[in-house]
């Protein structure tokens, strides 16, 4: 912790919230961060830190998040003629789900948006975010967490879940509930998009330097027929690599 407190301003920004248990706000810098030379070695400090294969990989995940939901959510709009009711669990910020939202251009009557979370303040950022994209009269927030949402939402109700992230700091035992409450959650026509890390290879680093909380890792074999024993067919399961984690996107079988 004191090499990396030495070493950069996104740094010492990243640690810290690290430390709090701000996961979320520790990944939008991570996000938004841009090599700043003025900073001279305080710069040179967090593009080593910033540049690691780890920080690179989040930063990929959430492009894809973004790419993703922008897609999904035209391919469900033409499925169906009703609102939609996208949800977003674990949201943080929420802030590459918001812009996949915001990218597709989806008619605000015909969609709603709902984050869930159990951290009053990563709301009020997400409604910050979706204020400054335009798309502020779609959202709805649900400040609970996830196993609390999943019992009470109405089955089949949903269109689109994502969850990107958030399964790295669930025992096996939450993890198996969840999935089989998305399964339940989910509409007829239903995607579940997600990510989990699956690479150890920078473990050291991530948890001794950064201070990161503790982390599940899951091989993509493991999370693949975790997904098929919640109820998905194998076959709707599309499983990939994205750095250090696995990427999943499922479609619910009509």
């Amino acid at each position: 912790m004191i090499i990396g407190l030495l070493t950069g301003i996104d740094t010492i920004k990243i640690i810290t919230r690290a430390v709090r248990g701000q996961t979320d706000a520790a990944i939008q810098i991570i996000y938004q961060y841009r090599f700043r030379p003025w900073r001279l070695l305080w710069g040179l400090g967090d593009h080593l830190w910033l540049m690691s294969y780890n920080s690179r990989s989040v930063r990929s995940r959430g492009i894809f998040t973004r790419q993703v939901i922008s897609f999904l959510l035209g391919a469900v709009e033409k499925e169906n003629r009703t609102k939609l009711t996208v949800v977003s669990l674990g949201s943080g910020s929420a802030s590459q789900m918001l812009h996949g939202v915001a990218d597709n251009h989806s008619n605000s009557d015909e969609v709603q948006l709902i984050l869930v979370d159990n951290d009053l303040k990563a709301l009020e950022r997400g409604r910050k975010n979706a204020r400054c994209l335009g798309i502020e009269d779609i959202i709805a927030c649900r400040e609970t967490t996830v196993g609390r949402f999943l019992e009470e939402v109405e089955p089949a109700s949903i269109n689109l879940i994502e969850m990107v992230g958030l399964t790295d700091y669930f025992d096996d035992q939450r993890f198996h509930r969840y999935l089989h409450g998305i399964y339940s959650a989910l509409a007829k026509v239903g995607y579940f998009l997600g990510s989990n890390i699956s690479s150890n290879e920078e473990a050291d680093y991530a948890h001794k330097a950064a201070c990161w909380p503790r982390m599940y890792y899951r091989p993509k074999e493991e999370i693949v027929e975790n997904i098929r024993k919640a109820g998905f067919k194998k076959e709707k399961i599309w499983a990939g690599d994205c750095g250090l984690y696995t990427f999943w996107v499922v479609q619910k079988d009509p």
